[in-house]
């Protein structure tokens, strides 16, 4: 299991929501909508996917709230990238 994802369990059972945990709360929103561009991928279609709804994933990309570390892992798997990617903590 990498560091990141120990990270977000740890901070998950500590706090019981999962906060994210950077300087830039945007990264995840601007990452999100970045991939959904290059993969195009509508907001239904990636909600459907990972089992939240296409406001949720709206608020999001518009960085409006945070997603719950459920919603990090389901995003970054859908997409095939890490936690740590779509958080904005690793570049590539």
């Amino acid at each position: 299991m990498s560091s990141i994802y120990r990270i977000i369990i740890l901070h998950f059972k500590y706090i019981g929501r999962f906060t994210i945990m950077n300087d830039n709360n945007a990264d995840f929103g601007h990452r999100l909508a970045e991939l959904m561009k290059e993969n195009d991928t509508r907001q239904t279609a990636l909600a459907c996917a990972i089992g939240y709804s296409q406001r949720s994933v709206s608020k999001w990309v518009n960085c409006q709230s945070e997603p719950t570390a459920t919603a990090i892992v389901r995003c970054a798997a859908y997409f095939d990238v890490t936690c740590g990617y779509i958080l904005g903590v690793e570049k590539d």
